[in-house]
């Protein structure tokens, strides 16, 4: 039943092949939305980012010829993930826990346990649902769980390598 199939293996290079372009497709995006962010892997991208997303999916008025909602909550987390990339060093892997995430790129790497992982797939996936499936996740209620994911990141990176936990 826990087999990394040739076919999860695929979706796996697919995926992290996107997010290596995701501050690319982004800028792209946004140039085609008349927004301004300066796409620069930091929180604040991040902030910002989240809330252009709650904006058009409390609008429901994301511009069709540029994709969907769920394509934009889609690239924000490979975004997140060339993020903690960015900040830490920390590398796409394809997740091989024995549970709802298994075959799903990860970000690992930053940390020592094995629970010390970010799933941006599910992040992205379950975004809009978080506040009444999971409220306790850091972000959820002010809207920054993209932000919240990397400070998270960051701070188990440093505390790791003996340094401050500032950004």
């Amino acid at each position: 039943m826990y087999k990394i199939t040739s076919e999860l293996k695929d979706k796996f290079k697919e995926y992290v092949k996107a997010a290596i372009y995701s501050a690319n497709d982004l800028e792209f995006l946004l140039e085609n939305l008349g927004i301004n962010v300066n796409i620069d892997y930091s929180e604040e991208s991040l902030i910002k980012l989240e809330k252009i997303y709650w904006d058009f999916k409390n609008k429901g008025d994301f511009p069709s010829e540029l994709g969907n909602i769920e394509d934009f909550a889609s690239l924000l987390g490979r975004y997140l993930g060339q993020s903690i990339i960015h900040y830490t060093g920390a590398n796409w892997i394809q997740s091989k826990e024995k549970n709802r995430m298994f075959g799903q790129p990860c970000i690992d790497g930053f940390g020592n346990k094995k629970w010390e992982k970010i799933y941006p797939v599910a992040l992205s996936i379950h975004l809009p649902e978080l506040s009444k499936t999971n409220p306790t996740i850091p972000g959820v209620k002010d809207k920054k769980v993209f932000a919240e994911q990397l400070k998270k990141a960051i701070k188990i990176y440093k505390k790791n390598k003996g340094e401050s936990n500032s950004l």
